[in-house]
């Protein structure tokens, strides 16, 4: 299974997202990093009605600024929690801990009362922690509901009785008093982990549960905040599209600079896709777009485009031609052959796979590459596995969806993508470089170069 954290530094830029996120508590951030990749189109529609029903929550100022509050003083207790399950005798620093929670479960469990669709805890998509009001009661005897643990006079008038002694006494008197309120309180502990014990469960569930809340109440802000849409999660049949689609993290670099992303339409077809243009075209990050627009959907995140539609994949692959490997010491070539490696072998054992891969053979010669590029576009059609292949090479013998990224119009760079038709890859390269200004003498004995072929 993919989690979250094998893939929050891959150079599609999921980890820009992921800093975006209005996490509250450390606990959330761990546990949306284990979270692992949804292969299910009912389990992702599912999480979608979670983040929907979030959006109440952010329209009420009262409940959110009540809910986050909470979940900023959420503490991951998962060892205390076991220690009590274990029936070990938990000490003041440790009660106050499952104290604390269960009063924040308390209180946000109170405030999702107040919303409509989470008076009945079976119907509603939100985490909702379970009641710990019987919890509470053993660890608050006062019904004071303060953020702190005592062994309160009230738990025993034996202690009450010799701590009134300790206060007005001293010399030997005091000093045996206090062994007895000592050893009467260890007794207290004792009787009132025994009680607790069997609240571990319910506990580690409330923590579970609001670690979640403060995931989807995240992602539900950043879907409002930022404009995201939520993705129409389509069959096996169908391919995924996207209208509007950008990378937010370029955005983001780009309007630093006062210059604007052009958002891309773009479809998948059944078969492979070879997508042909100049250098700087946005073709690389037209792939690592569709990269992270999977993953975003596949791990329940709204996705930055107007509009989604998006099947379910088992496996991603953003397969980069620089994939150089310092560490097993593989050039770059080598490093690719092995990325596309796995590609096939999670393609040829049925997993129904995305393959995204940048100019793949791009530093052999041409002749080669050509071959290369051909070969592989033809064995993932054959194993039907949805691919997109972005090469400056001529492939005219394999049967492929051709397109193209449309070029300077108007002398203007226009990203968008459109068929390529039967002109193949396009001879854009000397004309780029004129307009970007290199020598004339240059490009003049370029053009000569060309036509002469």
């Amino acid at each position: 299974m993919i989690r979250f954290k094998d893939i929050v530094d891959s150079k599609c830029g999921i980890r820009y997202c992921f800093e975006q996120l209005e996490l509250c508590s450390g606990v959330a951030r761990r546990m949306l990093l284990e979270t692992c990749m949804m292969e299910s189109g009912e389990e992702i529609r599912s999480s979608y009605l979670s983040m929907l029903e979030a959006v109440r929550i952010l329209d009420d100022a009262d409940v959110y600024e009540c809910i986050i509050a909470n979940l900023c003083q959420l503490h991951d207790i998962g060892p205390t929690i076991a220690r009590l399950g274990n029936g070990e005798v938990l000490d003041d620093i440790e009660l106050f801990e499952i104290k604390h929670l269960a009063l924040i479960s308390s209180k946000v469990r109170t405030k999702l009362g107040t919303l409509s669709l989470c008076s009945d805890k079976s119907e509603c998509k939100l985490p909702v922690p379970d009641d710990l009001e019987a919890l509470i009661d053993i660890l608050d005897p006062d019904g004071l509901r303060i953020n702190s643990f005592y062994i309160y006079d009230s738990y025993s008038p034996e202690l009450a009785a010799l701590r009134n002694r300790i206060r007005h006494s001293d010399g030997r008197d005091k000093e045996e008093a206090y062994v007895e309120a000592s050893g009467l309180e260890a007794s207290i502990r004792a009787a009132i982990s025994s009680r607790a014990k069997g609240f571990a469960e319910r506990l580690s569930g409330a923590l579970s549960s609001l670690a979640l809340l403060d995931i989807v109440v995240a992602k539900a802000k950043m879907m409002e905040d930022k404009g995201y849409v939520i993705p129409k999660i389509v069959s096996e049949r169908e391919a995924g599209s996207y209208e509007g689609l950008y990378h937010p993290e370029i955005a983001s670099r780009l309007e630093k600079e006062g210059k604007n992303f052009q958002p891309i339409d773009f479809s998948f077809s059944q078969g492979p896709t070879l997508l042909v243009g100049i250098n700087m075209g946005g073709k690389s990050v037209l792939l690592k777009m569709l990269a992270l627009a999977q993953y975003l959907t596949q791990f329940g995140f709204a996705v930055p485009a107007t509009s989604a539609r998006v099947s379910v994949m088992e496996d991603i692959f953003l397969v980069s031609g620089d994939a150089e490997s310092s560490t097993e010491g593989l050039s770059s070539f080598a490093g690719e052959i092995k990325s596309i490696e796995k590609v096939i072998e999670a393609s040829r054992s049925g997993k129904k796979t995305l393959a995204l891969i940048d100019e793949p053979a791009r530093t052999t010669n041409p002749v080669e590459g050509t071959a290369l590029v051909s070969a592989l576009t033809v064995i993932l059609e054959e194993m039907g596995t949805t691919t997109v292949i972005t090469t400056h090479y001529d492939t005219p013998d394999v049967k492929c969806r051709c397109m193209r990224v449309k070029g300077y119009m108007d002398g203007k760079m226009d990203y968008s993508i459109i068929d390529a038709g039967e002109a193949g890859v396009p001879h854009e390269a000397i004309d780029t470089a004129r307009r970007l200004g290199a020598d004339r003498r240059w490009m003049e004995l370029a053009y000569k170069f060309v036509e002469k072929r």
